[in-house]
């Protein structure tokens, strides 16, 4: 059967849960072997595949103007955000799955636990940029640490639906689970305005807390993003 992949990225035909905008974006990805992939996977989740290669990201960006549908944008809060990552289908659905992320707010990361059931973590983060250079900073108060800095580069064309670009960069579905069970969710935006980018210096220990401890120093792959204003929809159960 083969995978939808552009279905996901139409508006759903439902009530807007809130709103959010992702801004200065970099996506870091590493290819990770499959079968190491599926040992890290709930059950009811299997890992999505480019030409039979499996990636896990990290991706360290800032969360801005976040609040609920019925909340003017002038009330809506700001924070930074870096999430550990990976690709996965369920019911031959693609979407992503979360192994770890961290927010600079204690309020979100409490809100994102109890409402969608993410597996968030409070840090103390950092971000700065300079022309095309972006830094990113993280310390949890167990001092895992993260450091990033890229340079972005030229734009790129908008991705196809059968290149790795898309594949990466393209996702609107999540999933999570709660008690064994799976649940989905959906976002709605615009695609990524997409820029080629290169590593500037990298120190990291998120990836390694998250089971991958064997992936190369340096990333495979290194995106950056100006950012995508997003709706948010309810999360679901999948049966």
């Amino acid at each position: 059967m083969d995978i939808e992949r552009i279905l996901p990225r139409q508006r759903p035909a439902e009530k807007i849960k809130g709103y959010q905008s992702w801004r200065n974006l970099a996506f870091l990805h590493w290819e990770v072997p499959v079968e190491e992939l599926e040992l890290l996977l709930p059950k009811g989740l299997q890992p999505d595949l480019f030409q039979g290669k499996a990636y896990v990201g990290l991706v360290p960006f800032e969360m801005k103007n976040i609040r609920p549908a019925w909340c003017p944008k002038a009330l809506g809060f700001n924070f930074l955000e870096t999430n550990v990552r990976t690709y996965v289908l369920h019911h031959n659905e693609p979407g992503v799955f979360f192994f770890s992320l961290d927010a600079s707010s204690l309020t979100a990361v409490k809100i994102a636990r109890w409402i969608w059931h993410l597996p968030y973590f409070h840090s103390g983060m950092t971000f700065s940029n300079e022309r095309t250079a972006y830094e990113y900073g993280l310390k949890r108060p167990d001092n895992i640490q993260s450091k990033i800095k890229i340079e972005a580069g030229q734009p790129l064309p908008p991705s196809q639906p059968d290149s790795l670009e898309y594949f990466l960069l393209e996702r609107y579905l999540l999933f999570t689970q709660l008690r064994g069970r799976i649940l989905r969710g959906q976002v709605h935006h615009v695609p990524y305005p997409a820029y080629e980018a290169s590593l500037v210096d990298f120190e990291d220990q998120l990836l390694e807390v998250n089971g991958f401890t064997a992936l190369n120093s340096s990333p495979d792959l290194v995106h950056f993003s100006t950012g995508v204003d997003v709706e948010i929809y309810s999360l679901k159960r999948t049966d």
